[in-house]
């Protein structure tokens, strides 16, 4: 199931300025085509969604990127599966600067960090993703959907190309012969080699 769309999306302020993508999308069906046809009606509606919380960042290209601040861990030589093991002990236990506990929390260092456009639209489409795959899972039951799907698109939003894909499909570019990858298929293999690196 292929889907083509052009979406222009409103942005007002100070004047009138838009924000306009182009989306491709394809989606295969596995066990059934409901997830693969209800996906192709939405996942579009999802990432504009998404875009539209991050349109004054986009529209004004003079702006500074937002900045993130981030935790800096406790421990340099802690890895971060042990760090929130014991930050997990430590709310437990109750320690101080656990959530509940009645003393108060010690103070923490936070490194900053910018955040670019580009992380914003990625940052978009992800959670455009997540979206589908919780409102497929919510809605499998009462519209009788069968089956799951893999979904692959791409978007061209300020003269870049973003590539999203869930499930065994990916995307590649072929120039001039060579062969790029744009994407990689998740697949019970690499999820499973993946989540085993990160532990």
């Amino acid at each position: 199931m292929m889907s083509w769309m052009y979406f222009v999306l409103p942005y007002i302020q100070d004047g009138s300025e838009d924000l306009t993508f182009h989306y491709w999308a394809l989606f295969d069906g596995h066990a059934g085509s409901g997830a693969a046809v209800m996906a192709s009606r939405l996942l579009h509606h999802h990432i504009a969604l998404h875009l539209q919380e991050v349109m004054g960042i986009l529209c004004t290209p003079n702006l500074l990127p937002p900045t993130c601040l981030d935790e800096e861990p406790v421990n340099h030589l802690l890895s971060a599966t042990s760090h929130r093991a014991l930050s997990r002990a430590a709310s437990l236990r109750g320690a101080a600067g656990a959530p509940g506990s009645p003393s108060t929390p010690p103070t923490r260092f936070f490194t900053e960090k910018k955040v670019s456009q580009e992380s914003l639209v990625i940052g978009a489409i992800e959670n455009a993703f997540k979206d589908m795959d919780m409102q497929i899972e919510k809605e499998k039951a009462s519209f009788n959907i069968s089956g799951g799907c893999t979904a692959l698109m791409v978007a061209c939003l300020q003269g870049k190309l973003y590539v999203g894909n869930a499930g065994d499909s990916r995307a590649i570019i072929i120039r001039a012969g060579e062969v790029y990858p744009m994407s990689a298929e998740f697949t019970p293999e690499s999820e499973r080699q993946r989540l085993q690196f990160l532990v």
